[in-house]
């Protein structure tokens, strides 16, 4: 999806879950801080308990992934929002806020998970279509 549209819906699902603490990782959190990049959807990680309520509010499953976290996908104004908790999540840091930085998106603050956080995830995950995405970090880091 191209930026304008991606900008589009996570604004607005952000102000329509503004009491809930969530954070923007993924390819989505990449391009916001500057990395040129395409989402494919919106990914966001919370706790257990945020990701439990919007699975309650928009009546949505949730799946135990394989690594033992929560997840949920909640179909947002026909784009995909994929939610999962960081507790019992080995790629992902156990204090969010630490590990996150402020991005400024048409006004509103979001919070996305540091660059060196999303590398590190990155590479434990180990597949073959996230090698550009470390490479692109590691140049973007760089030239910081």
């Amino acid at each position: 999806m191209n930026r304008n549209t991606y900008e589009k819906i996570l604004t607005k699902f952000l102000e329509e879950n503004k009491d809930l603490e969530l954070y923007l990782i993924g390819t989505g959190n990449l391009l916001l801080q500057g990395i040129d990049v395409s989402p494919n959807d919106i990914d966001l990680i919370a706790d257990m308990s945020t990701v439990e309520k919007l699975s309650g509010k928009y009546k949505t499953k949730l799946i135990i992934n394989e690594a033992g976290y929560i997840e949920t996908e909640i179909l947002y104004d026909s784009s995909e929002i994929h939610i999962v908790s960081n507790n019992n999540n080995p790629l992902r840091p156990n204090n969010l806020k630490t590990n996150s930085k402020n991005i400024n998106v048409n006004g509103l603050l979001v919070c996305g998970l540091s660059l060196e956080s999303e590398k590190l995830a990155y590479q434990e995950m180990s597949r073959p279509k996230d090698i550009i995405k470390i490479e692109l970090i590691n140049k973007f880091l760089k030239n910081i």
